[in-house]
């Protein structure tokens, strides 16, 4: 399945990109999102977003729909998912 990852203008100018598509499996958490997004840009990002299991000071993600819905790593995504990161 994909989602669709956009980041924060301070993700952006670590990262060199403002979003992009990432194919995860069915049932996978915020947290493997993270690391899949380690393979696809270097290898600090879960430096910026997590410390430990929980989200670092200042992170925040979200799902975006109608209504945004704040996530934490243990939260499952799901295909066509928008998952915003800010830092």
């Amino acid at each position: 399945m994909t989602v669709i990852v956009e980041f924060s203008d301070e993700l952006e100018a670590r990262l060199g990109t403002r979003s992009t598509y990432l194919h995860v499996e069915d049932g996978e958490t915020v947290h493997s999102l993270v690391e899949r997004m380690t393979d696809e840009f270097d290898a600090s990002v879960p430096d910026y977003l997590l410390t430990d299991e929980r989200l670092r000071r200042g992170s925040v993600v979200r799902r975006s729909a109608v209504a945004s819905e704040p996530l934490s790593p243990n939260s499952r995504i799901s295909s066509g998912d928008r998952i915003q990161f800010q830092i």
